[in-house]
């Protein structure tokens, strides 16, 4: 794989980063929300502050990349969302679990920063940015449709466990 594929694909990643942290999340809502014995709409509530910080940190990296480069800036958000996205994964209480949820946000606006310093810095040719165009048009429509089938098949599952219940074949 020659560099310029390699630099496609990571700036590709870069621009996906935020948001399919919170396209693949949505169909494990009721899971979460079973787990912290709250009620589906209060979880929620994790996507609008994981979105809150996703927006607000975006204008503070912003700000911020022009002094420091969009190296370290990415390097740390990797960092801090590495670390909120375990401390979701072990949180015992909504709240901890909240807090955690909006690190993730924070780390991953970094992402999104980094894909737009990359690709308006001039660093890369016409025939990058036409590659990046139509894989983030394909990619924003196969997370569309990919969240899609996961929901069909969170209920086709969950209907198909009580059809195996109902005729005994599971306890």
């Amino acid at each position: 794989m020659n560099t310029q594929t390699q630099l496609v694909i990571f700036i590709i990643i870069l621009s996906m980063f935020g948001l399919i942290s919170s396209d693949i999340y949505i169909p494990s809502l009721p899971f979460i929300a079973q787990t912290f014995h709250i009620s589906g709409g209060e979880i929620t509530f994790s996507i609008s502050i994981y979105l809150i910080a996703l927006a607000i940190s975006q204008i503070i990296y912003g700000v911020i990349v022009n002094s420091y480069g969009y190296k370290r800036i990415l390097t740390l958000g990797i960092i801090i969302y590495i670390i909120a996205s375990i401390g979701c994964a072990l949180s015992n209480h909504i709240y901890s679990f909240l807090f955690f949820r909006f690190f993730q946000g924070i780390g991953a606006a970094s992402g999104l920063v980094g894909f737009f310093q990359i690709s308006s810095s001039g660093l890369i040719s016409y025939w990058i940015s036409h590659c990046i165009g139509q894989s983030i048009s394909i990619l924003s429509l196969s997370i569309f449709t990919l969240s899609t089938l996961c929901i069909f098949l969170f209920f086709f599952n969950f209907q198909y466990i009580d059809i195996l219940k109902k005729i005994k074949l599971l306890r």
